[in-house]
């Protein structure tokens, strides 16, 4: 959950527009989703400003689709690394949204424009390499600086 789902859910039941149990129905995984294999960070967004970010190596294909969802209840933003083609898969079963970054090995989803994000401070950053064994640890530097909406 981010802060701006926060505080919709927070005015909706100050307003009256939904109950205080549908409310707290919607909170039940908070700070985190105990899945049998993961237990997913839903507070990160909220404290860190970008949710948790998914480690696929050594996940099974389903349980990085669950986790996928997980995280995407309550977030537009997405990051997967360390992430194959069935990886990308999983993803995009949970997000038709997803997309793969072949070079990088990773998966991001957005769902809202950078615009839309609000006011983040933009940085200039350099991303320098010495060669193309280091290509695909410069462009992972590339989408994830992208994601977090530099």
């Amino acid at each position: 959950m981010n802060e701006s789902a926060l505080r919709k859910l927070l005015e909706q039941v100050r307003d009256g527009e939904i109950s205080l149990d549908r409310a707290f129905e919607s909170l039940r995984s908070f700070p985190y989703d105990d899945l049998p294999y993961a237990r997913v960070d839903t507070q990160r967004e909220l404290r860190c400003g970008f949710p948790e970010v998914i480690f696929c190596a050594g996940k099974r294909p389903e349980h990085i689709e669950a986790i996928a969802r997980s995280i995407l209840k309550g977030s537009d933003v997405l990051l997967a690394t360390r992430a194959d083609r069935a990886a990308f898969e999983a993803i995009r079963a949970a997000s038709p949204d997803a997309e793969y970054h072949e070079l990088a090995r990773c998966v991001t989803v957005r769902r809202q424009t950078q615009e839309a994000d609000g006011a983040r401070a933009r940085a200039n950053i350099l991303i320098v390499c010495a060669g193309t064994s280091d290509a695909p640890v410069a462009e992972r530097a590339r989408v994830t600086a992208e994601i977090l909406g530099q």
